[in-house]
């Protein structure tokens, strides 16, 4: 997200149907019927890393065969080894526990090119305080949407749960009636990467960058 940007928030409206707000159009609505925000206001200002901007979140993450640098919006770089990801360390607070499985997590971090990747780990406080990994990931299956779930109570209101996890292929044994999230009632904030198959990557290797250019910088 840059400075001179916010995340539109409009009044959500609930109908049988799912949410919706004004001005909401089939762009902002995906094709798993996840109902997205829109993001105004121009691409000027500074680079706020710990805000991220759902509409370019999405963009990035969505094609298997065209994942993006979450700082250029170009591709992120990719080799034999896999796509080059920045994987932060958990805070290890309750709400970010620390995972046995590090790096091998779910993510809502997009990948990096080669020549972002130093920019990307500068600007970032959460990786700045709490460190990161470098990796060549070979497998990143779009395994969930994380958002904001909204139901209507036996009383008339209505439920909010921050942070939901719709599953998009919940197995037999997890899909529960209690906790099945019906993807219509849902306003979407990230997609959710399961990384596999790393392969450690030192930014300081200066190898890293022969040839590397600037993912968004036209050809010519």
């Amino acid at each position: 997200m840059r400075s001179d940007q916010r995340i539109h928030a409009p009044r959500l409206r609930m109908s049988r149907d799912g949410l919706t707000y004004d001005g909401a159009g089939p762009a902002d609505r995906d094709p798993e019927g996840f109902l997205w925000p829109q993001v105004i206001g121009p691409e000027t200002g500074r680079y706020l890393y710990a805000d991220v901007n759902p509409v370019k979140q999405r963009l990035a993450m969505q094609s298997p065969h065209r994942l993006l640098c979450q700082v250029g919006m170009g591709p992120a770089t990719r080799t034999d080894a896999g796509v080059l990801w920045l994987v932060p360390k958990a805070t290890g607070t309750a709400q970010d526990p620390v995972h046995p499985r590090w790096p091998e997590i779910r993510t809502t971090e997009p990948p990096v090119c080669a020549f972002h990747a130093p920019h990307a780990a500068r600007g970032c406080k959460r990786m700045r305080r709490f460190g990161y990994g470098a990796f060549f990931v070979r497998e990143a299956e779009l395994v969930a949407v994380e958002g904001t779930v909204y139901r209507p109570s036996p009383a008339g209101g209505i439920h909010v749960f921050k942070g939901a996890m719709c599953e998009l292929d919940p197995s037999d044994e997890e899909e529960q009636p209690e906790s099945t999230v019906d993807p219509r009632f849902m306003l979407a904030r990230h997609l959710v990467r399961q990384l596999r198959g790393m392969t450690p990557v030192d930014l300081s290797d200066p190898d890293l960058y022969l040839n590397a250019v600037p993912c968004n910088q036209e050809a010519g």
